[in-house]
């Protein structure tokens, strides 16, 4: 694991999907602020092509609540992304599907209006970036 993510939480089990939604309080009175999605296949400067299709994200859910009032959300290997139109977060929820193996198969995480599955799922507090400020990168504003 990369020093990167050393800093987060990783979610493995049914039970620490249920812990971290307990910390966060279901994101009631939240905003999904930020999203970044990363794809780890690209084209060369020469024009041939990497084919290592994989989608991550970052997220950042800002809260009307302390500790924590934002979380860093990382998700690697995304499936699936469903984004509604922007609105408070009201509740949230979340699942871990294990494979015969014993290994996590699919995490899927839903936050009211936008969901999102993956294979894998990593958080931290980062209550230290509240405020309009983007944190991702360069914010584009069309207003």
């Amino acid at each position: 694991m990369s020093s990167f993510l050393n800093r987060f939480n990783e979610i493995k089990t049914g039970e620490d999907m249920e812990e971290f939604l307990s910390v966060v309080g279901n994101f009631h009175d939240g905003v999904l602020k930020e999203i970044h999605i990363l794809n780890s296949a690209f084209v060369e400067e020469n024009l041939s092509m990497a084919y290592n299709f994989k989608y991550d994200m970052r997220l950042l859910v800002q809260r009307q609540w302390e500790n924590p009032s934002a979380v860093e959300i990382i998700l690697g290997d995304v499936t699936e992304v469903k984004l509604q139109q922007p609105d408070c977060i009201w509740s949230s929820s979340g699942k871990v599907e294990i494979n015969k193996n014993g290994e996590v198969s699919e995490i899927s995480l839903d936050l009211d209006n936008s969901s999102f599955t993956c294979r894998r799922m990593f958080w931290r507090h980062a209550s230290e970036w509240m405020g309009e400020k983007s944190r991702f990168g360069e914010c584009l504003s069309l207003d």
